[in-house]
């Protein structure tokens, strides 16, 4: 079996157009980088305020690509107050944090009744320039992403890359495909190529975790 699979038309028309209308509307994305050994990125605001240490952490970026160590760029959306009821909270509630879905995932992996659970989501933008280095993801068991940008093309960059059975496969990042990754005890080398500066627009996703409990 595959350890990847991708959905197309995942979610109804009119849900996934909801989802990509807030999340091209939000004007305050993270800026997220990833530049040493560390375990977690640094976030800063989008205000002028952070842009000196942004600055900093960007002349990082090509010295810890080259030292091999898990680097990347992004935008990220600020967690949302607890009740919010926007369309991003809103999937999550409905569709990503439900027992359905966890079992929807559950027949893909050809597992049984393992308590599957939603662990960590958030939503990205991947802007010119912005990339995700390779990875494998060994502490997780499942990882998703959900496309949210229209009319992408290859040549944009921003293909996820995906070494499935050790063989390279590049996905498309389609509107509205959702595409989950079994990671397995050791993960799966991954990876997102940057964006071109020749661009139209941004690559927009939700992504996320989900672990077993077995016991």
């Amino acid at each position: 079996m595959s350890k990847v699979v991708v959905l197309k038309d995942f979610l109804p028309k009119e849900e996934a157009e909801a989802l990509a209308l807030v999340l091209n509307s939000v004007e305050t994305f993270e800026h997220a980088y990833k530049t040493d050994s560390k375990p977690l990125p640094k976030i800063f605001s989008a205000s002028n305020q952070d842009a000196p240490q942004k600055d900093i952490e960007e002349s990082k970026l090509k010295k810890s690509l080259i030292e091999g160590n898990f680097t990347y760029r992004q935008k990220r959306l600020p967690k949302h107050d607890k009740g919010c009821q926007c369309a991003y909270c809103n999937f999550v509630k409905d569709t990503l944090d439900t027992k359905n879905f966890a079992q929807f995932i559950e027949v893909l992996g050809d597992w049984q009744h393992d308590n599957l659970k939603l662990l960590k989501h958030f939503a990205s933008v991947y802007d010119r320039g912005d990339f995700l280095s390779i990875h494998p993801d060994p502490n997780y068991d499942v990882a998703f992403i959900l496309n949210l940008t229209k009319d992408w093309r290859y040549e944009y960059g921003g293909c996820l890359t995906v070494f499935d059975e050790d063989k390279p496969r590049v996905i498309l990042p389609e509107f509205n495909s959702l595409v989950l990754m079994f990671l397995g005890e050791k993960g799966i080398d991954h990876y997102v190529s940057e964006v071109s500066r020749l661009a139209p627009h941004p690559r927009i996703a939700i992504s996320g975790w989900y672990n077993r409990n077995s016991s």
